[in-house]
């Protein structure tokens, strides 16, 4: 299983499709034939995740734009991404 730290740098799939619903996004993978979606804060990360982006830098902006201390972010970002990653959704660069 992947194991994602706050210095690695993620990037989003290319094989995946995306789209907003709402203030949500909806994903697919069309060679595995799966199908994801991600709450408004899964989505901006998601979005963020265009480009290549570290870790640490990724939960700083969330920390500066959300109402959640730095620990928990970090915990909660590392989970999703680690989830993302073993999916094939982002990888790391």
């Amino acid at each position: 299983m992947p194991t994602i730290t706050s210095s690695s740098t993620i990037v989003r799939s290319d094989s995946i499709l995306s789209s907003p619903v709402d203030s949500e996004i909806v994903m697919i993978d069309l060679q595995r034939g799966s199908y994801y979606g991600l709450d408004a804060v899964g989505a901006d990360i998601w979005n963020r995740l265009a480009a290549p982006t570290r870790v640490a830098e990724l939960c700083e902006s969330l920390v500066r734009e959300y109402d959640v201390d730095p620990a928990t972010c970090e915990q909660d970002v590392l989970a999703l991404l680690d989830d993302m990653a073993a999916q094939k959704l982002v990888r790391e660069v």
